[in-house]
């Protein structure tokens, strides 16, 4: 007959009970632990805002031929002109929108003196200086002398900024 061998009394049996109890007791070790360490973390940790955009500066300017800037000029016609026979200034009101993302001188050229050297043509802004978003007023001038040959006459005005 076989007699049943006695356990020492270090050695545990592993039941589902016993089982179920070291991995509650496991479990609670680690909460104990982890807990306070995410407490800690989470509370004394200071918000701050970090980043950078970087643009790359446009300028982009438009004549337009209304104050709110919804008329894009592409041609300017100062229209049929009889010869005169006295000194003529004729006027065009214009408004120079500036599109881009930086603060910009405006300048102005015209090729007028190719096509003739009799009519003169000026600007009254210049050089102004114009912010993002800003519309300008600003006039384009032609004199036109007494006698002037009868002819047709067409050139081209640049208008731009500077960054």
């Amino acid at each position: 007959m076989d007699i049943p061998q006695k356990t020492p009394v270090t050695e545990v049996i592993l039941t589902k009970t016993g089982k179920l109890r070291i991995v509650l007791e496991c479990l609670m070790l680690m909460i104990s632990i982890a807990l306070p360490v995410y407490a800690y973390t989470y509370f004394t940790q200071q918000q701050m805002s970090t980043g950078i955009i970087i643009l790359t500066p446009t300028v982009q300017i438009r004549v337009y031929s209304d104050p709110a800037a919804t008329k894009l000029v592409t041609i300017i016609d100062f229209g049929k002109i009889y010869q005169p026979n006295v000194a003529t200034s004729l006027q065009k009101v214009l408004y120079i929108k500036n599109e881009g993302t930086v603060e910009t001188p405006i300048y102005w050229k015209s090729t007028l003196k190719s096509v003739t050297n009799k009519i003169t043509d000026g600007w009254f802004t210049n050089g102004t200086t114009i912010t993002p978003t800003m519309v300008l007023w600003t006039a384009y001038n032609i004199s036109i002398p007494a006698l002037m040959t009868v002819g047709t006459y067409n050139w081209t005005l640049t208008v731009w900024g500077e960054y």
